[in-house]
């Protein structure tokens, strides 16, 4: 009798942590107004301000992210750089790769976090700014061994959406 009360105690326990467990990024989930596709942006620079080198490239994920972000709105400029008067500049401020069982299994230290800052530029003047963060913890994407990757596409896609939200 003792033996199940403990396994259902354990068992509520980690139900409780799961249940606790949330999504803490700040993505943005607003309707988008109308796009203007006539409009045509590509990405000029993604830099790495962390000052730490990893072992995944961190600069060429974040940049197809916000390629993606930009295909999907059919404002992604083809050709020469000199054909699109607006730039993303962007700069990836905090990352941690995170480990897939150790967020299943424990509540903290193995969360994906990436923090990325960018602008959108027209020429030397900056039309709009966002930052966004997005953490995966404790819980979520449960032995998906994939979600560091994702995380760049989320973002970037984020992004895209922050900084066309005016135009």
């Amino acid at each position: 009798m003792r033996e199940s009360v403990k396994w259902f105690a354990l068992l509520l326990m980690l139900c409780a942590f799961w249940g606790c467990a949330s999504n803490k990024g700040e993505l943005i989930s607003e309707p988008t107004a109308a796009v203007r596709s006539d409009v045509k942006i590509r990405v000029a620079d993604v830099s790495n301000d962390t000052g730490k080198l990893f072992d995944v490239d961190v600069i060429g994920l974040l940049w197809n992210g916000l390629e993606d972000g930009l295909k999907k709105r059919g404002m992604l400029a083809a050709g020469p750089s000199g054909d699109a008067p607006l730039q993303i500049k962007a700069h990836v401020l905090k990352y941690k790769k995170g480990n897939a069982i150790g967020r299943t299994l424990l509540p903290v230290g193995f969360s994906t976090v990436l923090y990325v800052r960018a602008e959108l530029i027209q020429g030397a003047t900056v039309l709009a700014s966002a930052e966004t963060k997005r953490d995966i913890s404790f819980g979520e994407g449960a032995f998906a061994r994939g979600m560091w990757k994702k995380v760049f596409e989320e973002v970037g896609e984020d992004l895209v959406k922050q900084l066309t939200r005016k135009i």
